[in-house]
C-alpha cells in the first residue's frame, strides 16, 4: 500500500543494526535505476541533520552512495546504495557479505527471481550477526508473481497458505542433501500505520481514493495482489473453464507446446481444439523446483520420459498430438569435447517416440496473436480458454508487464515461460472438427464397414451406383435433386 513508510522502515532497520552492531554491520539497499534513490537520498541526509549524526552519505545522484559513521556506536558500520539494472549487475557484489540485503520496490523489478539467487550468496556474516532480505513494494509490476509466490497471502490475492505477519517456515534439501530452514513472513504497509503522514496529510487518503484507476485503487489502498496494473494481458474469469469436458472428445485434434529450460523451467502445455477452432488448454507440466523463475535442471531424456508418463495419466497415449517447440530444441548440445556435436533435444525426444516441429519465435506477430485469442464479447467466448487445474498459466500470464520502453512486447526478465510455450498455438493456426463433420466422418466410416462385409457382386453394383450419382452431380444441373445414400439404402 502506499504512504505505509517502507522506505522510512528499512532505513531505520539499517540505522539501527549499525548503532548495534557498529563495524560488524554492512546493509545494502538495493533499487532498479538510480534516479529512484533521490527521495531515500534526501531523506538519509535530513536524519543525518535531525539526530546530528556523525555521518556523510557519500556519492553522486548517478552512482553507488555509502553511508559511512564516523563515531559514535556505529562507527565504521557500512550501508549502500546501489542501482542493479540486470542480474549481472548482482554478480559484481558476488564476494561481498552483507549482513541486511534490502531490494526496495522489488514488484518492479522483473529479473527479481535471479537477482534473489544470486544475492543470496552474499548474506553472511563471520561476526555472528543475524541476517536477514527484506523486500519492499506495492502490488504489480513485471516482478510481482515472484513476491506472490514467495510472501503474499492468499487471502491477499498471492499464492500462500499463510495470514499476514504470519512466520512461514521453509524446508530446503541442500545438493548434498541437508536440509536447511529459513523464515518468511508478509508484513503488510497501511498508510494508518504511518501515522506521522496519516495526521499530518489527511488528503493524501482522499487523494488516493481519487484514483480513476479501480486497479491502482485497489492496490494502493486496499493492499490487493490479485491486480493487473500495466500488464500485457488482461486474463479474467470468462477464461477459466467453469465445466472441464473430459475426457478430450476423441475426434478433435490435440497439441503439445514446449518452451524449453533447464537453469529456468521447462513449461509443457496441453490443448484441444473445438469445431470452432478455440483452443483449450487442459493440462500443463512446468518444471520449476517450488521457486518462481527457477527451474528443475531436468535432462532431455528426463523430460521426454516425464511427458510420456503425464501423457498416460492424461489418458491420451496413442492419440494424434501435433507437438510444437521452441527452435532452441533443435541446437545441438556440447559433447564430451565441450563442442556443440552432441544430440539435439529434439533428436533426444524423437528417439522415444516424440515428434516435435518448430513453433515460429516472432515476438512482433507471436504477441498479437496471443492478444487476440483472449478477446471475447458479452455474446463471444475467448479463443482460448483455460481449465483451473492450469495453475502456472493461470498465476504468470496475468502478472507480465510490456517494456516500459518500447511498449511493444513484454519485459525482459519475468517469468514468461508459460506465454512463450503458448504462443505456438497461437502461430499454428489450429484447426478443430465441427460436430456435422465428425458426424459425416463417422457414417462414411460405418458404411465402408458395411460395403467392404458385402460380397463383390454387390459391392460392384453399389460402387457404379455411386458413380452415376456422381456423375448426375458434376452436371451442374439445379433440377437434379441427388441424396447420400448409404450401401444399406442403395441395396435396398
Amino acid at each position: 500500500m502506499r504512504g505505509g513508510g517502507k522506505s522510512d522502515a528499512v532505513i531505520g532497520m539499517n540505522l539501527r543494526g549499525s548503532a548495534k552492531w557498529g563495524a560488524a554491520w554492512n546493509g545494502i539497499i538495493i533499487r532498479k535505476k538510480y534516479k529512484e534513490f533521490a527521495e531515500m537520498r534526501r531523506r538519509i541526509k535530513q536524519i543525518i541533520r535531525e539526530r546530528n549524526l556523525d555521518a556523510e552519505l557519500i556519492g553522486g545522484e548517478m552512482q553507488p552512495n555509502y553511508l559511512r559513521f564516523y563515531s559514535g556506536p556505529a562507527q565504521d558500520a557500512g550501508i549502500t546504495l546501489v542501482a542493479m539494472g540486470s542480474v549481472a549487475a548482482a554478480e559484481d557484489y558476488i564476494g561481498h557479505q552483507f549482513t541486511m540485503i534490502v531490494i526496495d520496490e522489488a514488484p518492479e523489478i522483473a529479473y527479481i527471481a535471479g537477482l534473489i539467487d544470486v544475492l543470496r550468496g552474499s548474506l553472511r556474516s563471520p561476526y555472528g550477526v543475524p541476517c536477514r532480505m527484506v523486500f519492499t513494494g506495492n502490488p504489480g509490476g513485471p516482478g510481482a508473481s515472484t513476491i506472490k509466490q514467495m510472501f503474499v497471502p492468499r487471502i491477499l490475492g498471492g499464492d500462500v497458505d499463510i495470514m499476514p505477519n504470519q512466520i512461514q517456515y521453509v524446508v530446503r534439501e541442500l545438493e548434498d542433501g541437508q536440509k536447511v530452514t529459513i523464515s518468511r513472513v508478509y508484513i503488510p504497509s497501511r498508510l494508518q500505520d504511518n501515522k506521522i503522514l496519516y495526521e499530518n496529510d489527511p488528503r493524501y487518503v482522499a487523494q488516493l481514493q481519487a484514483i480513476k484507476d479501480p486497479m491502482r485503487r485497489k492496490a494502493w489502498l486496499g493492499g490487493r495482489w490479485d491486480i493487473t496494473i500495466g500488464q500485457a494481458f488482461d486474463l479474467r474469469d470468462a477464461h477459466t473453464v467453469r465445466n472441464p469436458i473430459w475426457p478430450i472428445p476423441e475426434y478433435q485434434p490435440i497439441y503439445m507446446t514446449m518452451d524449453w529450460g533447464w537453469s529456468a523451467p521447462t513449461s509443457i502445455g496441453w490443448w484441444w481444439v473445438d469445431g470452432d477452432n478455440r483452443v483449450y488448454r487442459f493440462s500443463e507440466w512446468y518444471t520449476w523446483n517450488g521457486d518462481a523463475n527457477t527451474g528443475s535442471k531436468l535432462t532431455d531424456e528426463e523430460l521426454a520420459e516425464g511427458v510420456i508418463k503425464k501423457e498416460k495419466e492424461l489418458g491420451i497415449t496413442g492419440r494424434e498430438i501435433k507437438r510444437l517447440a521452441g527452435p532452441d530444441c533443435w541446437n545441438k548440445k556440447p559433447d564430451w569435447t565441450g563442442k556443440g556435436r552432441g544430440v539435439s533435444t529434439a533428436e533426444v525426444f524423437k528417439a522415444r517416440g516424440l515428434e516435435l516441429r518448430p513453433g515460429d519465435p516472432k515476438k512482433e506477430i507471436k504477441i498479437r496473436r496471443f492478444r487476440s485469442r483472449l478477446r471475447y464479447t458479452d455474446t463471444e467466448p475467448p479463443m482460448m480458454l483455460i481449465y483451473p487445474n492450469c495453475k502456472h498459466f493461470l498465476r504468470t500470464i496475468p502478472d507480465l508487464v510490456v517494456d516500459e520502453l518500447t511498449g511493444e512486447y513484454i519485459e525482459d526478465g519475468q517469468e514468461d515461460h508459460v506465454f512463450d510455450e503458448a504462443c505456438h498455438i497461437c502461430m499454428d493456426r489450429p484447426y478443430g472438427v465441427t460436430d456435422d463433420e465428425y458426424e459425416l466422418e463417422q457414417r462414411r466410416k460405418m458404411d465402408k464397414e458395411r460395403l467392404n462385409k458385402l460380397d463383390n457382386p454387390s459391392k460392384q453394383a453399389t460402387l457404379e451406383y455411386r458413380d452415376i450419382l456422381d456423375a448426375i452431380k458434376n452436371t451442374g444441373k439445379d433440377k437434379v435433386r441427388v441424396e447420400e445414400l448409404t450401401t444399406e439404402e442403395i441395396l435396398n
